[in-house]
């Protein structure tokens, strides 16, 4: 006996061993799911965040059917330059973004590129910035390391 009374909820559990076995399973199951999606919501969350770290920006100017970094249409400079016109935005520069082809070995990979003017300092993350030398060289560009 448990604390002087019939344990009537643990009796009816250990009653059937097998129904306990299949209670546990599908208890541990379900756990299991659950942190699987969270798993993937995370993932999901870091890679679509992950694009916007290369930047150090306070602000985007994205197009109006733009839900992502790489969605919607082309921004007109005007929208720039009219950023720039308010006394309190002290720069801006256009970012270029485009999915490319890359080919290795044999297979093609498809990858987001950025293009972004090297000579405007300050808007790229501290990592980007001791890198740019190679973007200064025609044709140069610059790979994450973590591209699989």
């Amino acid at each position: 006996m448990l604390f002087g009374r019939l344990p009537i909820g643990w009796l009816q559990l250990t009653h059937s061993k097998g129904r306990l076995a299949a209670a546990i399973t599908g208890v541990a199951f379900a756990n299991v799911l659950v942190f699987v999606q969270l798993g993937l919501a995370s993932s999901i969350s870091t890679a679509t965040l992950r694009p916007y770290d290369f930047f150090n920006v306070d602000i985007m100017i994205s197009a109006q059917d733009a839900n992502a970094l790489t969605e919607g249409d082309n921004v007109a400079r005007q929208w720039m330059f009219q950023a720039l016109a308010d006394p309190d935005v002290i720069a801006a520069t256009p970012v270029y973004i485009g999915m490319m082809n890359w080919q290795q070995s044999d297979q093609t990979l498809g990858l987001l590129a950025f293009g972004i003017d090297p000579n405007s300092d300050g808007f790229l993350s501290p990592d980007l910035q001791r890198k740019l030398a190679p973007l200064r060289l025609q044709n140069g560009a610059i790979i994450d390391m973590n591209t699989r």
